[in-house]
């Protein structure tokens, strides 16, 4: 008679059976991430070397070298996906040290996978489709980029899901190769994003701006900077336009002086900017843009174009001497009265000599038949689309366009982007955001003779939460010592209360919503300000008068109560040079 193993010694022996096996499962477990990883490895570091040469390829245009790059990248994206996107992988995301790096390699994989099938494609599309629009004639063809919204939209929300994916990782528990990979797919991501935005409001945009469905009457108004005001300067010269399957033309130009004065019919401003500004604003069509509200200017400028001609418009355009510049870079040097009118003596032409020399109906002669020949220079065609693309960006970027619609789907487009106008793009910068207007108070031209330069900077914090928060503008005559003695409409002799020569400025400074007015100081002195809610922005206003040659300082504080304790963004009115804007060190650090 056999004897049986004892029951212990057998459930001792199932227990070894089954931590061998356990053993062996984490082992083999372990061999397979391992090996999966790698893989993954592998796949990443030739992700990210071809990923250089791809974003090398955008960056200059070149589509014909872009397109096998990203097949190239997005299959060595889905590659590594699909080696890093398992049970096993997912629980090993568990383990301490290990865990966070093996969840950093599949979130990289995966969002670059999702970026490189939903994202690029769509946006190389766009671009191609816009880039063989413009036709050798002058018209401008965007009835496929229209077509292509949707999918621009798709690859807006990947972008942002990929963004928001990557944020979330923690680089500090990350071996360097993961940090760094995730911190350079992180930048691409925001490079990419404001093209994709970009061209996905675009595909809205562009089709009715350019009369793809139906012919578009678009007014532009040309700000001159040379007397400033809030969105850059007087609107003195209007010109209207038809544009109908992409072909423009001009219909008809008006002067300032053409217009009627006394209040705007049919439009009003808010009470807020009365307070700061007056009613100038609407008394006089040149003052249409002292608002920070875009919409506000473009209901003036419609209401006065309607009162003129009879037609209204139903898209309104704010370009300055800037932009113009940036066109003639593109379409080359045009003839103007005789004489080469190009972007390095656009200002002295266009801006200072006329007003120096010519009459009032000479200026705006000399001004209408500059518009023309730009106009004429690009309704030829004759030019690179992608130049005109990149000549554009910084203009629009400084707040030196801006643009209103009167159709809804469009204007959604338009808002929250540098197009939309001051406020909008002080909305749009963030909590920390402060923006600086300056308005001519002179009644002249001088401002070609005003130099300015902007600090701020949070200077100091209490312990209760409270930062204190300083803005100071230092404006300098630049006006030679016989200023005076300049024609009536460079100084506007003495009409306005200013003796000639002298410059009068009225600065505004919008701060964040929810800060507190600290008052203001010129020369370090306290001096009386307006202070009011403007645009959803607590906004002060004082005046500063100088005589040639000299120099003066405002310094406007505010106190800020909640929001990140950041260095502040500064916005300011579009000049004709780049003030320089100095950011404090941050007393709150």
């Amino acid at each position: 008679m056999s004897v049986g193993t004892p029951p212990a010694k057998r459930a001792r022996r199932y227990v070894w059976w089954g931590l061998g096996a356990i053993g062996i499962a984490v082992v083999l477990a372990i061999a397979w991430v391992g090996i999966r990883g790698l893989m993954a490895k592998s796949e990443l570091e030739s992700l990210a070397g071809l990923s250089g040469d791809l974003r090398s390829a955008l960056a200059e245009q070149d589509f014909a070298a872009a397109l096998p790059l990203i097949d190239e990248v997005g299959a060595h994206a889905a590659r590594a996906t699909s080696l890093t996107n398992d049970p096993i992988w997912g629980v090993a995301e568990f383990v301490p040290v290990l865990g966070p790096n093996l969840e950093a390699a599949r979130v990289t994989a995966s969002q670059v996978d999702a970026v490189m099938r939903e994202s690029v494609p769509p946006v190389v599309a766009a671009l191609t489709t816009l880039e063989g629009g413009f036709g050798d004639d002058g018209t401008i063809d965007v009835s496929g980029l229209s077509a292509q919204a949707p999918a621009l939209n798709v690859a807006v929300t990947t972008l942002d899901d990929a963004a928001t994916a990557l944020g979330t990782l923690d680089q500090a528990q990350l071996i360097t190769q993961l940090s760094s990979g995730v911190g350079q797919l992180s930048d691409a991501i925001d490079l990419v994003r404001p093209a994709a935005d970009a061209l996905a409001r675009a595909s809205v945009v562009l089709p009715t701006l350019l009369g793809t469905d139906e012919p578009a009457h678009i007014l532009v108004m040309a700000q001159n900077n040379a007397e400033l005001r809030t969105g850059g300067g007087i609107t003195g010269t209007f010109i209207e336009l038809a544009v109908e399957q992409g072909r423009v033309q001009i219909v008809t130009q008006a002067d300032s002086s053409e217009f009627s004065t006394g209040a705007t019919p049919g439009s009003s401003l808010p009470e807020s900017t009365t307070a700061l500004y007056g009613a100038a604003a609407t008394n006089w069509v040149q003052n249409a843009s002292m608002t920070p509200e875009f919409d506000v200017t473009a209901a003036i400028a419609q209401s006065r174009w309607q009162e003129l001609t009879g037609r209204t418009p139903s898209v309104v355009v704010s370009v300055d001497p800037v932009v113009l510049g940036g066109l003639l870079r593109v379409v080359g040097p045009v003839q103007v009265d005789g004489a080469e009118l190009n972007n390095d003596n656009l200002v002295q032409r266009v801006l200072v000599k006329p007003y120096a020399q010519l009459d009032q109906r000479a200026q705006t002669a000399l001004f209408q038949e500059s518009v023309a020949a730009v106009v004429e220079r690009l309704s030829a065609g004759a030019f690179d689309p992608m130049t005109l693309v990149k000549q554009l960006v910084s203009p629009i970027q400084g707040g030196h366009i801006s643009v209103w619609s009167a159709d809804p789907t469009v204007q959604t487009a338009i808002d929250g982007t540098d197009l939309a106008g001051p406020a909008a793009r002080h909305a749009s910068a963030g909590s920390n955001a402060f923006a600086v207007y300056l308005n001519d108070a002179t009644g002249g031209k001088m401002d070609v003779f005003l130099d300015v330069a902007i600090n701020a900077g949070q200077l100091v914090c209490h312990a209760d939460g409270r930062r204190e928060n300083v803005v100071t503008v230092d404006l300098a005559s630049m006006a030679p010592a016989n200023a005076a003695s300049l024609p009536f409409s460079v100084t506007g002799g003495g009409h306005w209360g200013v003796a000639p020569g002298n410059i009068s400025t009225q600065i505004t400074v919008a701060a964040p919503p929810g800060a507190f007015f600290g008052g203001v100081q010129i020369d370090g002195a306290a001096v009386p300000s307006g202070d009011v809610l403007d645009a959803g922005f607590p906004s002060s206003t004082t005046s500063v008068t100088l005589q040639p040659g000299e120099s003066g300082s405002a310094q406007f504080r505010f106190t800020l109560t909640d929001g990140p304790s950041a260095d502040p963004v500064i916005l300011h009115t579009p000049l004709l040079t780049q003030p320089e804007v100095t950011i404090l060190p941050n007393g709150c650090k």
